[in-house]
This record gives structure tokens, C-alpha cells and sequence, in this order.
């Protein structure tokens, strides 16, 4: 089993950016054919109701793409 809230801050990468999107898999196929560094591909979290990936920008920072499975606000 995966080891939750694996990815600490470091000294010099002190920061993780968030999008929320509403297809993280459309998301995964085209940063796939960009040649992203997605270490960690679309895995659902049932008990939050999520989505998420994981990648590396150019600088080496995490930046984490969330998909609400149950859409907030009305949707």
C-alpha cells in the first residue's frame, strides 16, 4: 500500500500547485503526449472523492491535478 502524504517540502522546493479540473483524464492523455513527467498517473481517492495526479514541472516543482468526483456548488 502506498504511503499517504508522501511528498514533503525540501529547502529549495517549498511549494505544490493545485488545479482543479473537470476531465483529469483528458488532462493525463495530453500532458502524457507532451512529454510530462506525470509520476503519479490519475488515481481515485474514493474516501475524499477525488482524483488526483502528480507531475514535475520543468524547475523539479510537484504540481497536483484534482478531479471532484462529486461536483460541488451545484454542478
Amino acid at each position: 500500500m502506498k504511503k499517504r502524504g508522501s511528498i514533503k517540502p525540501t529547502e529549495d522546493k517549498p511549494v505544490m500547485l493545485t488545479f482543479i479540473v473537470d476531465d483529469i483524464d483528458a488532462w493525463y492523455e495530453y500532458l502524457i503526449s507532451k512529454g510530462v513527467d506525470v509520476f503519479q498517473p490519475p488515481e481515485e481517492a474514493a474516501y475524499l472523492k477525488m482524483k488526483t495526479l502528480l507531475l514535475r514541472d520543468p524547475e523539479g516543482y510537484v504540481v497536483e491535478i484534482i478531479e471532484f468526483l462529486k461536483k460541488l456548488y451545484g454542478r
